[in-house]
């Protein structure tokens, strides 16, 4: 049936941009009608040689050069909310069209603060998503959580090392013909999506490339 299209899958490949997720490991849980789908992320990445703690620890501190370590710089706008240590993002993920039959556009909005130790934790505060099919756009009503963090700590050899973790959770209840899908198939998308999604290495990439551009000439 092909107008039979999973929009909680579409909901979930928003958050895909490629890429095979090191140390994940998948959640999942169906009940009745409801599924859950999460993920969790472990990062520990090497510094380039010369990169200490102190000078991964101060690159950590600026909030919105951690975000565009994951996210497009254009993608990321201040939002109402935070205060002291904490700031306030909306962060605008990537329009998609699914067979040509949905379009899903969707905002988080998310704190981040800034730890004492150096680095940063993240975490989400509410999502909202809407979804057109056949030419008309309803809200998505879900429930969405994030949280992560990450902070430069000494090493091996004097460098510096990354370390951090990433959670993520999504539930929505299934529509359509999604109610008799196979549950078996629905975790397996479920452990696709999170190896696409990729959020510990977008993150660990994106600051380690970062570092090393703002290296002293």
């Amino acid at each position: 049936m092909p107008r039979a299209k999973p929009v909680l899958l579409v909901l979930l490949a928003l958050f895909a941009r490629g890429g095979d997720a090191a140390q994940l490991t998948t959640n999942y849980k169906r009940v009745g009608k409801r599924v859950e789908f999460g993920g969790s992320w472990l990062i520990r990445e090497t510094f380039d040689d010369g990169v200490d703690a102190a000078r991964a620890a101060a690159w950590l501190q600026d909030p919105r050069r951690v975000l565009a370590a994951a996210w497009p710089a254009e993608h990321i706008r201040a939002a109402n909310g935070g205060g002291g240590d904490v700031l306030a993002f909306a962060l605008t993920q990537d329009p998609i069209d699914f067979a040509g039959l949905v379009h899903v556009d969707c905002v988080v909005d998310v704190d981040v603060a800034r730890e004492p130790r150096g680095g940063v934790s993240l975490a989400s505060r509410s999502v909202e998503a809407f979804a057109t099919l056949r030419g008309k756009r309803r809200p998505v009503p879900m429930d969405f959580r994030l949280r992560g963090h990450l902070e430069g700590q000494p090493d091996a050899g004097g460098a510096a090392a990354l370390v951090g973790s990433f959670e993520y959770s999504m539930s929505a209840d299934l529509i359509g013909p999604l109610v008799f899908v196979p549950d078996r198939a629905l975790r397996l998308a479920a452990a696709g999506v999170n190896r696409k999604l990729a959020l510990g290495d977008r993150f660990a990439d994106g600051v380690l490339a970062g570092v090393r551009a703002d290296a002293p000439s």
